[in-house]
């Protein structure tokens, strides 16, 4: 029992180490971000929404291959079939 209590300790340490350095991270981007110029800023700006598009698309392509829309798409197909949709 005194093991166990051990492991749980060294991983509860552990998350609690991670979680500092992660917001010493974040924290350490927001001064960086809110240190730029307007010019950077922009820039900043620009970089940061193409990067969540790309992410964005990942996530669609992981979800894709992994069958997750699947019943999305037959709904969509069966309801058009039905005459359930209309032009955009």
């Amino acid at each position: 029992m005194g093991h166990y209590c051990e492991q749980q300790s060294i991983l509860a340490s552990r998350r609690s180490r991670d979680i500092y350095w992660s917001m010493t991270k974040l924290e350490s981007i927001e001064k960086a971000v809110e240190a730029l110029s307007a010019e950077e800023l922009a820039r900043f700006r620009t970089w940061f929404e193409e990067f969540q598009e790309r992410q964005f698309d990942e996530a669609i392509e992981r979800d894709a291959k992994a069958g997750k829309l699947d019943k999305l798409a037959a709904k969509a197909i069966a309801d058009d079939k039905a005459g359930r949709t209309s032009d955009l």
